[in-house]
């Protein structure tokens, strides 16, 4: 009996524990799975019809945040295992508001991997650092004393750094928050 060889694709990588990671094909969600206590995570489709698809991937962490997609074109050819591995989710972020009187602090939460570094993207440029906790969490405030009056965009992203080097995320969503002015200072 001739082995009958699967055509299939498998996608593995890191994004943060316990989320929920989503694979979407041509924008339809067909599989998902929890990435496990330490991040990691495999996801595999199959059966899988040969072609060039449009694949996309994302995770959803345990306060139901999304991260943003990661969108990847792959030709599938048939009866053939597909292998996608070492992707980094870019983490999820939340403020605690959209609207800060200057001089206040803005507060930037989210999760990643553990053990991660975030580093911040304050209107282009890095303002601030953090690190992610044993379940993914990581929190940060910023002072908006030296900020201008208006809109401000932040955004993160995380770095896990071992002695084989450095592997960096995307970028989050980009979150949009205005500074104001205070009214005690007025």
């Amino acid at each position: 009996d001739a082995e009958i060889l699967p055509t299939d694709i498998t996608f593995s990588g890191i994004a943060y524990p316990k989320a929920k990671v989503i694979l979407l094909l041509g924008g339809l969600e067909v599989a998902k799975t929890n990435a496990e206590p330490n991040a990691l995570f495999s996801l595999k489709l199959s059966p899988l019809a040969p072609g060039v698809k449009v694949f996309s991937i994302l995770a959803e962490d345990v306060e139901g945040v999304r991260s943003i997609l990661i969108t990847l074109t792959i030709a599938i050819k048939e009866k053939t295992s597909t292998n996608v591995a070492n992707l980094f989710i870019p983490p999820t972020l939340s403020l605690d508001k959209l609207s800060y009187a200057r001089g206040n602090n803005i507060t930037a939460h989210g999760y990643s991997a553990p053990g991660s570094n975030l580093i911040f993207n304050l209107d282009s440029k890095d303002e601030g650092k953090t690190v992610a906790n044993n379940s993914g969490f990581y929190k940060l405030s910023i002072n908006t004393d030296s900020l201008s009056l208006g809109s401000h965009g932040i955004s993160a992203i995380s770095q896990i750094v071992k002695n084989i080097g450095t592997k960096e995320s995307g970028f989050s969503r980009l979150h949009s928050f205005i500074v104001s002015f205070s009214p005690a200072r007025l």
